[in-house]
């Protein structure tokens, strides 16, 4: 018995071995299975508290591993250093972020100004251009005197228009004011200068109210005219070709009547001058007016750019690198004969009734070229690929425009030179 206290008190502090067995029933059936072998083998353990005791708490000599205390200095150095390097990588990405922006912004940069149509029209005109050995001279020395003869043709068609359109939006004009001043019972004749009052400036017929509506009247009509031309048949998709050329100049020409005869008139006091003296309109708000009337012309013949690029019907020369030669051709050059040949046909041959007439109608020639040069200026103006272009302006000469061209001339030349008379009712 002291032999085996001795053995037992010599090996009671080692701790048994836990069977894997017994562990694995133990978690899965959440009880103890440490008894269940030795059952089975007839064994039999003394239930003595001393010994469980012995077995669960571990020998007050046993010496644990005691975990190593970290320094606080140092893990503040490596979070601090963690920091700086994720700080690091965040302004790296965005200095690539911003390279690559600025690489892309002014790759986009490069690409408008190498396709400018400015920059392709004088380097196709400066640059020698290169041709192969296999080309055909002849064929291309053919295919652009065709091309330059088409452009020649159109610019001929348009100047007829030009000054067709502008014959029937002065008839209007003149025909609105006439038709007005007769509802005051005041007799008037129109001239192919100016519109004629028998009663003269100094009759008791006129007053502030009726000198102010008459003379407003005609540019009124005007604007109006010119908004229904601009809006339903310029825009109107089944209408191309030369139609469309006429309504287009029509629009404009109504339009001119209006905003360039507020310039007129404000510069000359005449026609729609009548109506800001009498409005008493101070002299700052005047030149405001006129500057803001300039615009909508130009504002006006730059939206409808591409309208003007569909009236020519050529492929060719509505190329970005053609239309400025287009525009050259068929609106800045009508407009300059235009304006020579209308001077020389409406120069009155006697005394005017209204002094500065001439230099009132040489005004509104003049503010003509501001929707022109806004067209020009308009280098992004495309043709609609729905829209069909029809040729027939620039293949040959239309002769229905030309005979009423020369039709028009000798009516308003001289089938009123001794005037055409408005009675009242």
């Amino acid at each position: 018995m002291e032999e085996s206290g001795n053995h037992s008190s010599r090996h009671h502090h080692r701790r048994r071995k836990e069977n894997f067995l017994d562990r694995f029933f133990k978690n899965f059936f959440n009880s103890g299975a440490k008894t269940a072998p030795s059952e089975q083998q007839g064994a039999v353990y003394p239930a003595s508290t001393e010994s469980a005791t012995a077995q669960d708490e571990p020998h007050p000599h046993h010496h644990r591993r005691q975990q190593k205390k970290e320094n606080p200095v140092s893990v503040y150095f490596w979070q601090r250093m963690e920091q700086f390097a994720q700080m690091a990588e965040r302004r790296r990405e965005k200095r690539k972020r911003q390279k690559y922006q600025r690489e892309y912004r002014r790759g986009r940069k490069t690409e408008r100004l190498r396709n400018h149509p400015v920059r392709i029209f004088f380097r196709e005109l400066f640059s020698k251009k290169v041709r192969s050995y296999y080309e055909e001279p002849e064929k291309q020395k053919a295919e652009s005197s065709r091309q330059r003869n088409r452009l020649v043709i159109f610019s001929l068609n348009s100047t007829c228009i030009y000054i067709i359109t502008f014959f029937i939006a002065y008839l209007t004009y003149q025909v609105a004011v006439m038709f007005t001043a007769s509802r005051w019972s005041i007799n008037s004749a129109l001239f192919y200068y100016e519109v004629f009052f028998p009663i003269g400036n100094n009759s008791d017929k006129w007053n502030s109210f009726n000198i102010t509506i008459i003379t407003f009247m005609g540019p009124f009509i005007s604007l109006i005219m010119g908004i229904i031309y601009i809006l339903f048949y310029v825009r109107k998709v089944r209408i191309s070709g030369l139609t469309k050329l006429f309504f287009f100049w029509l629009g404009l020409h109504s339009l001119n009547f209006f905003l360039g005869a507020f310039v007129g008139g404000m510069v000359t006091s005449q026609g729609f001058g009548y109506v800001i003296e009498w409005m008493f309109m101070p002299t700052w708000l005047r030149f405001g007016v006129a500057l803001i009337f300039l615009f909508i012309l130009g504002l006006v013949g730059y939206i409808h750019t591409r309208y003007f690029l569909q009236a020519s019907g050529s492929v060719y020369w509505t190329h970005k690198g053609n239309k400025p030669w287009l525009i050259l051709a068929g609106a800045v050059a009508p407009w300059f004969f235009s304006i020579i040949f209308l001077f020389i046909v409406r120069f009155p041959n006697v005394v005017p009734q209204h002094n500065n007439i001439v230099i009132y109608d040489s005004v509104m020639y003049m503010t003509m070229l501001f929707p022109i040069a806004a067209m020009f200026i308009n280098f992004y103006a495309t043709t609609d690929s729905s829209t069909p272009l029809t040729k027939s302006g620039t293949r040959r000469i239309n002769w229905i425009y030309v005979i009423l061209f020369v039709s028009l001339v000798l009516i308003f030349r001289l089938g009123l030179n001794s005037g055409f008379y408005y009675l009242p009712f």
